[in-house]
Order: C-alpha cells, then structure tokens, then sequence
C-alpha cells in the first residue's frame, strides 16, 4: 500500500468530460486556486489528488500524460534535473462551485527511511516543461520561479531548466511559479546527501544488477548479492541507502567485499519468476553471498534452494535474510478490508487493493482476505499454498551455504496494542464514518458507510497477529493519508501497525506470543533479532555485526602472470 507516486497509476478508459465543464470531485479537499494564500503542495499529495480526479472523471485525456511520471524518476540521480509537475484544470466540488486548480510539486523518487521525498543535493536544477503538465488549457508559455534560494524570481528559460543552490543550513526549500497574476507553491524537505552512483549497472534477464566495487576493483569479484523486496522497482538510491545503514556498505567495502543490489523488472510477479532471474544473475557473477531484504530473501531462498536440489553448481558460501517473512508478513485485515471496501470511493484505496491481491504478496502474506459466498475468510491464499508446495519439493532451504536470519523485531514475545484496539476512525460530518480495529476484540473489525463491501467481524482467526512482537509498517497510517486527502481530519490511533512478526523472519516454531530462547527450532545456523520493534528493514549495529561476522572472507584478485 504506498501511495506516494500514486498519480503514475495508469488511468481506466472512459468519456472524457468536455473542456471547460470542470471535474466532479467527490470529497472537501480543495487544490490550490493560484491565490497568494494558496498553501504549498508535496509531490506525494499531488499523487494522491491525480487519483482522485482519475476517479471521478476517468479517460480524461490531458490527465493521461501523468501515468509515465513516476517510471520516468525512478532511477534519476540526484544532479539530474528534478521535474516540477504542474496541473491546470476547471474542478468542482459538492457544493457547485467553481473551481479552477493551480498546482506545482517536484518529481521526486522516495528515500530510504523517510515518509516523503527529499532533496538530496544542495545545486538543484528545477525543470518545468510541457511534458510534466496536466490540464485542460495549454501548457503556460510565460513562466516565472521563485527557487527558495534568495534569488527571487525569474523567468524560466526555453530549455525549461532554473538551477537554484541552497546553503548548508536550509532544510526545507518552498518554492513559487509565477503565472501572470496566478502563483503556485511547493515545498520539499533536503535530506542527506545522494548516495554515490553505481559503479556498474548490469541488464540481466528479468533484472537489474547495480554493482558497487570495492576501493581498488575494477570488476566484480564473488561479490554480496542483496535481492530487493516487495514490490518491487525500488530506485537505486533507496537500496544503498538501506544497505548502508549503521555504516553497514562501508564496513562491507573495507573488509574487500562487492556489493551488489538486485532489482526486478517486476517486483509483484510470482516469487518463483523472481527467483529464476536471480539464478540467471548467480550465474553470471558467481557471488560468495545471496540473501534478500523482505520478500527478496524468499526470493534467494527459492533460487538457492533450486540449485541445490538440482545439483547445479554455485560459490555461495552463505545465504542470509533480512526481515523477511518465512512464516508470511502480515498486512492487517481491517487495512485490507478498507483497501478494497473503498476502491471505488477513496482515491488510492484502488491500487492499494491491487498491490495486496498481487501474486507475490499473496504468496507471501500470511493472512490474505477474501469473500468466501456471504462472508469474509483469512488466511494462506491458495497462491501461498501452491508456492509453498513447490518450495517443499525443492527441499525448502539450499543445503550447501551457511544460513543466517535477521528480524526486525524483538524476541520477548510482549505484545505493543491488545486486541480490538482502535486503529482508525473517520467521520466527515456528512454520513461517511468507520472504524479499523485490530482483530480480536469485540464487534467488527472494520466498517464504514459508503463502503462497496460489508463490515469485518472481530473473530476470524483464533490468534490475532495485530500487536505482536515484530517490525513495523505504516499500512494504517496510510490509509490514514488517503483520508486526508479526501479533506478529512481522521482520527489516527494507531500508526504503526506489525509487519514481519519475529518468529516468522526467524522461521521458529515458537509461539509469536511467548518469549523466544536461545535454543529455539528454526532451520538457520545463527540467527539475531533487534531489542526493539524497528521499522521494517531497519538495522541497529548488532544486526549489522551478526551479517559481518558471519561473511565468509573477501575473496584476494589473482596477480597477474
């Protein structure tokens, strides 16, 4: 469920509302009219409102252009040019006024360990042009930025393109378009600097290897695969971030090791067509280490496990994984049920529903939501079931490296919310309302008015996972967003919600609840888990000693004869 860069979602098919008739917009939030008041807008926002107007008037073309922006900056670096997205466009809302937008935002990729976008270098080149634009009239010919940098405005050249440098001590940048005696605002936090470009970059069947070498190589040499997680399609900048947490990339550099990050060409097709591409890229760069972060350690598993059952031969000393779900991850159900309760009525809800019920996530999720005849059911899907009975045949783990598993979450089995405790709760003063709960307390789980689908009971499962000891995610809290972008001021009780329970990023057949001992069953030879719930994929510096001390030493380059 990730709703920012939502807007590149692409747009169902349909009449197009004639020019000039304005879009029917369902909900209070009002966009930015080019007023002086007008407030600031973020590009995660601006994602968020595009789905909204695709909502309420799908197949409108000049809307269609938005849908390549977020596969455009993917991959952009940060001494790229950052694109500012910009939208003009007649709208109203349910009182019949009229409206008119005007609205500017940057096109940025998300960071590592930040809820929204940031800058990551002090010499921003800011790019307004045509191709960036969404409205019913045409693209502004007379332009004028106002960067933030004390420089005022100016007007913006033919190639579109206004550089702006910040001082060390900025930490925000607001910036200003001036179109004639409209204005539009957006701001954008600075954040560390851009982690350095790859070394190498690797097309491999089904993936993308980006390789960062060790001081003195000058190619890969049986070097540490890290496989990405779901869903998938993760900028580069973002993976280096999270493997460099705790000083990890630089620690793994000194000691001579390459490092290598796997990305998917599709990150929620099955875990089986992921695996294979990973074969491939074993294949080519004969690493000494494999191992994934999330789904991309089944991933590893799956692929490790194959080659192994097959016979085929492969250097890989030891396999690792990093929170990922062996038991499955848990998505709460009462997100679940909203995401598909309100596909067709919150903007959003739609494409958080469709990452859910992706064949990856279904193969790895432990509790996937589905209407069985009159009523709801949770549990494996039948696509996890099928995927774990292939991982079965192949003997369910490689045998041949040294195993090690890593969670994000705490071992003492303490419980963080109780059951039934409220999670969410909306109410717009003009009938829609309703509540998230964890499960296992009293009434429903989940209901609401205008609701495409009916309430969740309480009791569906006999041990609730909700509040157990584990990582975290923010899946209610961003069901919570997509409410404020409706223009409601919802009720945010529990922000965090559990993502890879303890016992199932360590594989132990342990009670969730219980507290685990040193001796518990699991099929790692070591294993180490955090003394606090940590956000889902973060690092504390035990979890990064236990990955270094188990590496097998840094392979030494042969002297040349």
């Amino acid at each position: 469920m990730t709703p920012a860069g939502a807007a590149g979602r692409p747009l169902a098919g349909g009449p197009a509302p004639a020019p000039g008739d304005g879009v029917a917009l369902p909900g209070t939030w009002a966009w930015p009219d080019g007023s002086d008041g007008a407030p600031p807008l973020c590009g995660e926002l601006l994602g968020l409102q595009l789905l909204r107007v695709a909502m309420a008037a799908p197949g409108t073309v000049w809307l269609a252009r938005a849908a390549g922006w977020p596969g455009f900056v993917q991959q952009r670096h940060a001494d790229e040019p950052v694109p500012l997205a910009l939208a003009d466009f007649a709208y109203h809302l349910a009182d019949g006024a009229p409206r008119r937008a005007f609205a500017m935002a940057p096109l940025l990729a998300p960071t590592f360990g930040s809820a929204a976008a940031q800058l990551r270098s002090r010499v921003v080149r800011w790019w307004l042009d045509p191709r960036f634009f969404v409205g019913d009239t045409p693209f502004p010919g007379t332009l004028q930025l106002d960067a933030g940098d004390g420089r005022g405005p100016r007007p913006v050249p033919a190639d579109g393109v206004v550089t702006a440098f910040y001082g060390s001590a900025v930490d925000a940048v607001t910036l200003t378009l001036h179109d004639g005696g409209r204005v539009a605002r957006a701001r954008v936090g600075l954040g560390p600097p851009a982690p350095p470009r790859p070394d190498q970059r690797l097309a491999l069947p089904g993936a993308t290897a980006w390789v960062y070498l060790a001081p003195g190589r000058t190619q890969p040499l049986r070097p540490l695969i890290v496989c990405e997680g779901f869903p998938g399609g993760w900028p580069c900048d973002w993976l280096h971030d999270m493997v460099a947490q705790c000083g990890l990339m630089a620690a793994l550099h000194a000691r001579g090791h390459d490092v290598v990050l796997l990305g998917f060409a599709d990150g929620m097709r099955t875990i089986d067509d992921n695996a294979a591409a990973l074969i491939a890229a074993i294949a080519q760069l004969d690493p000494a280490v494999v191992g994934g972060v999330s789904m991309g350690g089944l991933v590893a598993r799956q692929a490790l496990a194959t080659l192994d059952a097959q016979g085929r031969p492969h250097g890989v000393e030891l396999f690792f994984t990093l929170d990922t779900p062996h038991q499955g991850a848990y998505t709460p159900l009462s997100v679940q049920w909203f995401a598909h309760a309100y596909a067709g009525r919150v903007a959003g809800a739609a494409e958080a529903a469709a990452q859910i019920d992706s064949l990856a996530n279904q193969q790895f999720m432990s509790h996937w939501l589905r209407r069985e005849g009159d009523g709801w059911a949770a549990g494996p899907s039948p696509q996890r079931t099928a995927w774990l009975g292939r991982l079965a045949a192949v003997g369910g783990y490689p045998t041949r490296p040294r195993k090690l598993a890593l969670a994000c979450g705490r071992g003492d089995g303490q419980r963080r919310a109780a059951p039934g405790a409220l999670q969410l709760q909306w109410d717009d003063g003009a009938g829609f309302q309703g509540t998230l709960h964890a499960l296992g307390g009293a009434g429903d789980a989940a209901s609401g008015t205008q609701a495409g689908q009916p309430p969740l009971p309480a009791a569906l499962e006999p041990l609730p996972w909700d509040g157990l000891p584990g990582s975290t995610n923010t899946y209610v809290a961003q069901a919570w967003a997509l409410l404020a972008a409706q223009g409601l001021q919802a009720e945010l009780a529990l922000p965090l919600n559990l993502s890879i329970p303890t016992v199932s990023a360590l594989d132990m057949a342990w009670p969730a609840d219980q507290p685990i001992p040193p001796d518990a069953p699991t099929p790692f030879d070591h294993w180490c888990c955090a003394d606090t719930d940590l956000p889902h994929l973060a690092l504390t510096p035990a979890l990064r000693d236990a990955l270094l001390a188990a590496l097998p030493p840094a392979p030494t380059p042969e002297a040349p004869t």
